[in-house]
């Protein structure tokens, strides 16, 4: 029997086998087509490395094009002349992916210049629920560590230009783990990951703001009960009045827009669990003294730990290095890191 047979979004490998048990069944010149968002799919049912299609993004043009499709009723030249600055943001900002364009272009239609702008300020702190909607279900089906994995690199690790090797190490939970090689693995055969061609691991903005509309929504009212921060304003007030718990996992903070915080040297006591730590930013240091009375310690699970401007000439007493495996203090004025042994 000769056949064309599409089959569309699949997720799990039985589900192909379900279907067609043998393919014994089909001519020689009969054509099956599979898409799917997880690579493993099409290996794991006998598909050849030269049979495998990857779907690239648009280009910039062809973004723009498709954008404009969705957002005018009716494309005139004026039209796109005007809008066209806002237009390249909201295509930047989708990444030229088809889907997220199309949805972007449809809340737009028909409205003014200052909806538009609106709108991109919105989607900084929250995404649009439509493509969040469709952008969850392929972090739905992550196993626990899996999920781990995702939400460190997205509220962490993305943009810092780290190979994997480093990511492996940072994320292992004892010596032995081998665990976190798989689930890079996985991640990139569902393509929530890209892995460059010199081993850097990163993701794309539109993935990396679903992940921590995630990490949002698990305490949306209480920034000191989320695992991961980011959020300028929210850090800020979880450091400057000492609201940090156990929950956090990791801090990312641009100083460079900050004019004034000033911390206790006790600002890290409650966080036992922070892994990872990154002060990033250059400013003037004589007016952002950050630890006027100096640092009581840092978490000892402290894994990674990258401080522009450290202002103190030394490291806590206390601080234990023992877990540490990437330190960066950049322009610091640390004269000694420590006294003895750490």
């Amino acid at each position: 029997m000769k056949v064309l047979i599409v089959l569309d979004d699949v997720k799990n490998k039985n589900q192909v086998k379900m279907l067609f048990g043998t393919l014994d069944w089909f001519r020689s010149d009969s054509r099956i087509i599979i898409t799917t968002k997880d690579k493993q799919v099409l290996i794991a049912n006998g598909v050849d490395d030269h049979d495998l299609y990857e779907i690239g993004v648009l280009s910039f043009n062809q973004a723009l094009e498709l954008f404009y499709l969705n957002a005018f009723k009716q494309i005139n030249q004026p039209e796109k002349e005007k809008y066209y600055k806002l237009s390249k943001r909201f295509v930047d900002y989708a990444g030229c992916i088809p889907l997220v364009l199309e949805i972007l272009g449809s809340h737009l239609i028909g409205k003014d210049m200052e909806f538009w702008e609106s709108q991109l300020d919105q989607l900084k702190t929250k995404p649009i629920k439509e493509v969040y909607d469709v952008m969850i279900l392929s972090y739905k089906d992550l196993d626990r560590l899996e999920r781990k994995i995702f939400l460190d690199i997205a509220c962490f690790f993305n943009g810092l230009n780290l190979k994997v090797d480093y990511i492996k190490v940072l994320l292992k939970d004892c010596e032995s783990d081998r665990s976190v090689t798989v689930g890079l693995e996985r991640l990139k055969d569902k393509a929530l990951v890209t892995i460059s061609e010199d081993n850097v691991v990163s993701m794309h903005d539109t993935i990396q703001e679903m992940a921590r509309e995630v990490v949002r929504r698990a305490s949306s009212k209480d920034p000191r009960k989320r695992s991961r921060l980011w959020d300028q304003d929210e850090i800020c007030d979880v450091l400057k009045n000492e609201k940090g718990t156990e929950a956090v996992r990791s801090i990312s903070l641009d100083l460079s827009a900050i004019k004034k915080l000033e911390l206790s040297p006790h600002v890290f006591a409650k966080m036992t669990n922070l892994q990872f730590l990154d002060f990033h930013g250059r400013h003037d240091q004589d007016c952002l003294d950050l630890l006027p009375q100096g640092l009581q310690s840092f978490p000892s699970d402290l894994r990674y730990l990258h401080w522009m401007h450290y202002p103190l000439k030394s490291f806590p007493e206390k601080f234990s290095a023992k877990n540490l495996v990437i330190l960066d203090l950049s322009y610091s004025r640390v004269e000694e890191l420590w006294y003895g042994i750490k």
